[in-house]
């Protein structure tokens, strides 16, 4: 199995992510944050696709994944950086995008995550910021995308202020490795 906490570059963004990049074309250019929720918006064709090359990617069979979203953040003149928060319970005040009324955010179902960094402007901030559950070191990972990173649901993570006008993209899941 691949590693965790630490960012791997993507050789090769497979063609059914289109369904993903097509977001950015289609989002409202005059917002600043805009999320789309897995399973819920995409389509079967995504959705049967995914599991398979996710498996070959890090190198394990996986359960899930049961939920996600992607993220597309701009900055239109507020602060944009995310506080520190965990996909299992700390919301540190995020509030769910999905459910529409400012509820907490979600928890998610599985016990990872998988972070991945689609589309961003080079230069403008953005990063990634987590505490590495097994050294508790603090670890940075600057945009590059396309990548990601694997994590567990209680890693305490927050991105910092983006500067750019250009959407950031990310894509996170959550999946349980089958023993």
């Amino acid at each position: 199995m691949i590693e965790f906490f630490k960012y791997h570059p993507l050789i090769e963004v497979p063609d059914f992510f289109s369904e993903i990049y097509a977001f950015i074309e289609s989002a409202d250019g005059t917002k600043s944050f805009q999320q789309k929720h897995y399973p819920d918006h995409f389509s079967p064709e995504f959705i049967s696709k995914f599991k398979p090359w996710f498996e070959q990617l890090i190198g394990a069979k996986i359960s899930g994944p049961s939920r996600g979203c992607v993220n597309i953040t701009k900055f239109t003149g507020v602060n944009n950086e995310v506080p520190w928060h965990d996909e299992g319970g700390f919301d540190n005040g995020i509030k769910d995008q999905h459910s529409g009324s400012g509820e907490p955010q979600v928890n998610t179902d599985k016990e990872f995550m998988c972070f991945f960094w689609l589309a961003s402007d080079h230069g403008h901030g953005g990063a990634f910021r987590f505490i590495n559950d097994n050294t508790a070191e603090l670890g940075v990972v600057e945009l590059d995308p396309p990548g990601f990173l694997l994590a567990t649901k209680y890693t305490l993570h927050s991105v910092e202020r983006y500067s750019s006008q250009q959407f950031r993209m990310g894509f996170t899941i959550d999946f349980s490795v089958d023993q």
